[in-house]
């Protein structure tokens, strides 16, 4: 093959179709990618071309790689349609005609109207009001031959999933307060689910999906606080509290898996925000541990990333922590958490009914349920960064306390606008009141939730 008969698309140099069996071939394989409403399927090209063997293509996984990549560049290039349909333009509308482009520009402004993006088979629909009969696949490649002409400076293509999430985020910032809210999708079984089991099954699986935009929330705030700003400089370093909790230490896989990141500060410090909870056990995930591995994630060439370590019990009685905060190491690590920067925590009830297994203080069994118990008595809804709160979001004070971040501390920087307190609680209906309790209580700025959590938030 000549180099003429070839060109270079997405990096990569890919045969150019020339005869009419390669464009068919092309709008096949575009077939498989998208379903009958127009949505993008997730398959790999293993996946496609088994698809297209049982059509009666035969392919190999690597040819329908460079198949694909070359189809969507033609249906967005040259306007096909996907899956392809016969034209149905309203009589006199012929392809190049000034009643061609006025219908283009229609179709387009018809798109971007709202803030909130539309589906093609919506516009297809205004357009039927119209008087203009044209198929939702045309309706597509006519905006992308907008875009293609500099008709539409910026867009993006959003599900009605998507889009009720970004409602439900726009409420939520309106309504409750806090700075930002991210939603993803909850499932309706988190409002009737019983038992631990079943509640962490369910949770486990939210925090999954929710786990990119803690990570992206994350690397936001760090990118920001690198930057000038109007009230002072940026900041060379970064520090960031890390909690305790199977929660945090799931997010933590996922920023072992995260894309390189850019124009973050030139020193982060995780420091754990709580003592020691456990006494090594492996169902105890402690605070250092999930600040070990936040480093480990946020380790670039450009940014140099340390860990920090508290050598004291999380839980302690008010005598014991008299003597715990007189060790020097002890003194440091607090006074290194009241200037931290940003924080990222988890929430967990504190239920009379469910019992203290729901969140874990101590693996010690009697001290666990020393500390609930207490905190039952003062009517404490859930704890945050193992701070126990009421309804309303305030300090219960117990005879216990916490040897790590205090209260006053976590008030002062939801309050400060170059500190970030980032909570994550979702897939349990059981955070539901210490999330709300803690947003009474100004001690966020940032929230990331469920669906099904968020609409409960907001009845209220």
């Amino acid at each position: 093959m000549s180099t003429k008969d070839r060109e270079t698309i997405g990096g990569g140099r890919i045969p150019r179709p020339a005869e009419s069996d390669d464009r068919a071939l092309l709008e096949l394989v575009l077939q498989v990618m998208y379903d009958q409403d127009g949505n993008r399927l997730v398959l790999g090209s293993d996946e496609i071309a088994a698809e297209l063997a049982r059509r009666g293509q035969r392919l190999t996984p690597t040819h329908v790689g460079s198949l694909w990549r070359r189809a969507i560049e033609c249906a967005l290039a040259g306007g096909w349609h996907v899956p392809t349909e016969p034209r149905r333009l309203r009589k006199g509308t012929r392809k190049g005609s000034p009643d061609d482009a006025a219908l283009t520009e229609l179709i387009a402004w018809l798109f971007c109207r709202n803030a909130v993006g539309v589906h093609a088979r919506e516009v297809q629909a205004e357009l039927l009001r119209l008087g203009i009969d044209i198929s939702w696949q045309a309706v597509s490649s006519r905006f992308a031959r907008a875009i293609k002409d500099r008709r539409v400076i910026t867009t993006y293509v959003a599900s009605t999933e998507e889009k009720e999430a970004v409602e439900l985020e726009h409420r939520m910032m309106n309504q409750l307060g806090i700075r930002r809210a991210f939603v993803v999708r909850g499932l309706p079984e988190i409002l009737s689910a019983h038992g631990q089991a079943e509640r962490g099954g369910l949770r486990r699986s939210t925090v999954n999906r929710a786990a990119p935009k803690v990570v992206a929330e994350l690397e936001r705030v760090l990118a920001e606080l690198a930057r000038p700003w109007e009230g002072g400089p940026a900041l060379q370093s970064a520090r960031v509290g890390i909690a305790w909790g199977g929660t945090l230490a799931l997010i933590a896989r996922h920023l072992r898996r995260s894309e390189r990141r850019r124009g973050l500060p030139a020193h982060a410090d995780f420091k754990p925000i709580v003592g020691l909870t456990g006494n090594g056990s492996p169902r105890q995930v402690e605070a250092f541990s999930n600040a070990s591995a936040f480093a480990r994630g946020f380790r670039t060439r450009s940014t140099k990333v340390t860990a920090g370590y508290l050598p004291a019990p999380a839980f302690v009685t008010k005598d014991e922590y008299a003597h715990a905060i007189q060790l020097s190491q002890v003194q440091s690590m607090l006074g290194e958490i009241k200037a931290l920067d940003v924080v990222v925590t988890s929430l967990g009830p504190i239920l009379s009914a469910e019992g203290s297994g729901e969140t874990r203080f101590s693996t010690d069994p009697s001290l666990n349920e020393a500390v609930f118990q207490a905190s039952r008595e003062a009517e404490a809804v859930g704890e945050i960064c193992g701070i126990p709160i009421n309804a309303r979001g305030n300090l219960v004070k117990t005879k216990y306390r916490t040897v790590g971040i205090d209260y006053a501390t976590l008030q002062a920087m939801a309050r400060e606008p170059r500190r970030h307190v980032i909570v994550v609680a979702c897939g349990d209906r059981t955070c539901i009141e210490p999330l709300r309790a803690v947003m009474r209580g100004h001690l966020v700025t940032s929230v990331i939730t469920d669906s099904v959590m968020a609409e409960e938030l907001l009845k209220s």
